[in-house]
C-alpha cells in the first residue's frame, strides 16, 4: 500500500502532573540491568511450543488480568496482595541481576514490577532445595544485613504489610492469591550494567506487567477515530478480537504492521507540562498471529478505574527512569542499532 501522509496524531492526557524532558546528562552512570521478556528465548521459562497466535491470545487475557489486578490492589486498604513467584503465565519482564557479593551466588532472573519499590528474592540454603527458581542465600553474601525496625532509614513502619517492629528485625507478612509469604527486609548488593541517565515526569500508572495499555474511554475513542481517519479504506478492519472482562472489540485489521504500516505516523502522547511520548506504528500494534494486528489499547474504565497505564507494548524502545525522591518520571527513546546482548 501507499505510505501514509505525514499527519500528526496528538492525544492529550488530562490530569498529569508537571513534566519535562531533558537530554541525558554526560557523565552520570546509573546501575541497571537488561530486561528479558517472559516468553523471550532468553527466558528460562521460554515455551517454544507457543504458537504467536497462542502468545497473541494469552497477552490480551494477562493484561486484562493485570488491570483487575491493579484495580484491586488500588483499591484495598487493608490487605497487600501480590504474585511473589511466576506461578502462572506472565505478560511482563525478567530482570537479570546478581544479588549480594560472593561468586558462589548464581545470578537470578527476577520479575520487574513497577508496582514495587522493593527487590523481592527467595531466601534459602542452596545445597538443601529442590525448588526450580534460583534462590538467594544470605549466608554466602557478606554484604548482607538484616534491616532492624530501629534503623534510621527503615521502612518497616511505612508500610502496611510489616507486622512485627520494636527492637528487633522488621518481619512482614503477604497475602496472595495463592496463600501467603512471610519473611524479614533486608539489604544487600547487586550488580547489573551501567548507563547514563535522563529524566522527565508523569501521573499515569507505567506497568511492566501489562502488555496493553489502558487508557479513559474518552481518550481511547478519540485514538481510535484518529487512527481510522488516517488508514481509511486502504485496509480491512476485523471485529474479532475482544479485551477484557466486557469483551471490548479492539481496533484491528488485516494485515502485518511491518508490511502494511510503513508511513505511519507518529502519534504524541502529551502531559500536562510539555513531555511528549513520541510512538511509532510498532509502539502502537501489535500483530496477533491470525494475519490481523490490534492498536495495542483497551478502556481502563471496564477495571473499575478512570486513570491510564501504560502497557509495555508502548513503552518499546524508550529508557525509563523512576525518581522515588523527587517524584519524577525520565524517559528518552532508544539508538536500537547500539544495543548489544551479551
Amino acid at each position: 500500500m501507499s505510505p501514509f501522509f505525514a499527519i500528526l496524531l496528538m492525544i492529550i492526557l488530562a490530569d498529569l502532573s508537571s513534566s519535562s524532558v531533558v537530554h541525558p546528562p554526560a557523565h552520570r552512570p546509573v546501575l541497571t540491568t537488561k530486561l528479558v521478556h517472559y516468553r523471550s528465548h532468553e527466558s528460562p521459562y521460554y515455551n517454544p511450543a507457543l504458537s504467536m497466535k497462542e502468545a497473541s491470545n494469552l497477552e490480551r487475557d494477562l493484561s486484562a488480568s493485570r488491570a483487575s489486578y491493579l484495580a484491586a490492589t488500588i483499591t484495598t486498604t487493608s490487605i497487600v496482595e501480590t504474585p511473589l513467584v511466576p506461578t502462572k503465565p506472565s505478560s511482563g519482564f525478567l530482570a537479570h541481576v546478581k544479588v549480594g557479593t560472593n561468586d558462589n551466588q548464581p545470578d537470578m532472573y527476577i520479575i520487574a514490577d513497577t508496582g514495587s519499590g522493593l527487590l523481592w528474592v527467595q531466601c534459602g540454603n542452596l545445597e538443601n532445595t529442590n525448588t526450580p527458581y534460583l534462590m538467594f542465600d544470605p549466608n554466602l553474601s557478606p554484604t548482607f544485613r538484616k534491616e532492624m525496625c530501629n534503623d534510621p532509614v527503615s521502612v518497616c513502619s511505612r508500610d502496611l504489610f510489616w507486622v512485627a517492629c520494636g527492637d528487633k528485625e522488621c518481619e512482614y507478612k503477604v497475602r496472595y492469591a495463592e496463600g501467603e509469604s512471610s519473611g524479614y527486609l533486608a539489604q544487600d548488593t547487586f550488580e547489573g550494567q551501567t548507563v547514563m541517565g535522563f529524566d522527565f515526569r508523569m501521573s499515569m500508572l507505567i506497568d511492566l506487567g501489562s502488555t496493553y495499555t489502558l487508557l479513559p474511554m474518552s481518550v481511547l475513542k478519540k485514538l481510535e477515530a484518529a487512527v481510522v481517519d488516517v488508514i481509511g479504506g486502504t485496509l480491512t478492519r476485523t471485529y474479532s478480537v475482544k479485551f477484557g472482562p466486557e469483551s471490548y472489540t479492539l481496533l484491528c485489521y488485516v494485515g502485518v504492521v511491518s508490511r502494511d504500516l510503513v508511513g505511519f505516523p507518529v502519534v504524541e502522547l502529551k502531559f500536562n507540562g510539555g513531555a511528549v511520548l513520541e510512538l511509532t506504528a510498532v509502539n502502537m500494534f501489535k500483530d496477533d498471529g491470525d494475519g490481523n494486528f490490534c492498536l495495542t489499547a483497551a478502556p481502563s474504565e471496564q477495571h473499575n478505574f478512570d486513570f491510564g497505564v501504560l502497557g509495555n507494548y508502548m513503552q518499546q524502545f524508550f529508557y525509563i527512569a523512576f525518581d522515588l525522591k523527587g517524584n519524577q518520571l525520565s524517559f528518552v527513546r532508544m539508538e536500537c542499532d547500539v544495543l548489544r546482548h551479551d
